[in-house]
């Protein structure tokens, strides 16, 4: 399943998504997916809530690919559309990169959690 970015508090999912998390989500039930940013308290990245069959969504500044249930169903947190635009983070990230003066700055920007041995078939656009 495919999200954007930034998504508002408690926006509700469309049709198609919330059919594809459905089954896999008890009513009720809340998924977070958090990251750690160094020794700070865990930072939300999305969390997914059912209410009966309705899932709400909220998403933070968060790109990548995560498990709402594991072996099941996954999720890909696209960049946000920017006039029609999918924002092109990874030239973005190799441009600060090649600045030393941004390098105080990008701490705990990048998190690979790799507590699984699956891997999530991803869907993404090639130059």
């Amino acid at each position: 399943m495919q999200l954007q970015e930034q998504l508002l508090e408690n926006t509700c999912l469309r049709q198609s998504e919330c059919e594809a998390i459905l089954p896999y989500m008890d009513d009720g039930a809340e998924v977070v997916c958090t990251v750690r940013r160094g020794r700070e308290e865990k930072e939300l990245c999305l969390r997914l809530k059912r209410e009966s069959d309705v899932v709400r969504a909220t998403g933070s500044y968060f790109v990548g690919v995560d498990w709402i249930k594991e072996e099941d169903v996954a999720v890909q947190v696209s960049p946000k559309l920017n006039d029609g635009f999918e924002i092109d983070y990874v030239r973005m990230l190799n441009e600060a990169l090649n600045e030393p003066d941004n390098y105080g700055h990008l701490a705990d920007l990048l998190t690979i959690t790799l507590r699984s041995r699956l891997s999530v078939s991803v869907n993404s656009k090639t130059c």
